[in-house]
């Protein structure tokens, strides 16, 4: 146990070095009753307004000397492209929804004309080119009377980003919590600490109690 322990706290000394992330030691399976690892859930109807809450929270514990460490494991962000498409500005300049689409996949540039007839030309766009607000932004659609009509004049493109994957706890969004309590702290006691801060934490974001910490580890709540 001393041993295993002991390495534990090493390893955490030479990682908290580190600037650039977090780092939670766990065990890998319960060990029963010396096992101290706290598990738990921040929980609330916002993904976003979680977020927020889970860094402000982390960046507050990480400091709390009741707790050897704490880490998220929320989920990262990734792009977006919302395009809000006007179909009355895209009807009054003749253009249909199934053009629209096909111009998001690629993009057309031009014509030829040959052997009597008028051909489209049309580039297709890699997956990050194709996602880039300025490339979708001047992208041209076909009206009916065969014009080229630039997307922004009946779409507008802004970016954003959404969460890779959105955790859930009985149905509601969550972010998962892990922390481990310092030499000689009992869970109960770095749990009330938890308990405590995210209370005061939620104050300070404005946040009512739909948002709030759970105890989710397969022990019981330390304290009962």
């Amino acid at each position: 146990m001393g041993n295993r322990d002991q390495a534990m706290q090493n390893i955490r000394t030479r990682l908290n070095s580190a600037k650039d992330f977090a780092v939670c030691i766990r065990h890998l399976s319960p060990r029963g009753a010396d096992d101290d690892t706290m598990d738990m859930a921040l929980v609330g109807p916002k993904t976003d307004v979680l977020r927020k809450l889970a860094d402000k929270l982390a960046e507050r514990l990480r400091k709390n000397k009741d707790l050897a460490d704490f880490a998220t494991d929320g989920a990262a962000d990734l792009p977006l492209l919302s395009i809000n498409f006007n179909s009355k500005d895209a009807a009054r300049l003749g253009v249909s929804h199934h053009e629209f689409v096909t111009a998001c996949l690629s993009g057309e540039v031009g014509c030829i004309r040959k052997f009597g007839q008028e051909l489209p030309v049309k580039l297709e766009f890699d997956p990050p080119d194709r996602l880039s607000r300025g490339n979708l932004a001047s992208l041209k659609v076909r009206g009916v009377d065969g014009k080229l009509i630039a997307i922004d004049q009946f779409a507008k493109v802004t970016e954003t980003t959404t969460p890779s994957r959105v955790d859930r706890l009985n149905g509601r969004p969550m972010v998962h919590l892990y922390a481990n309590p310092a030499a000689g702290v009992s869970p109960a006691h770095a749990w009330a600490v938890c308990k405590a801060v995210a209370a005061d934490v939620r104050k300070e974001l404005n946040l009512d109690d739909k948002y709030r910490l759970q105890w989710i580890w397969l022990r019981p709540e330390p304290g009962e």
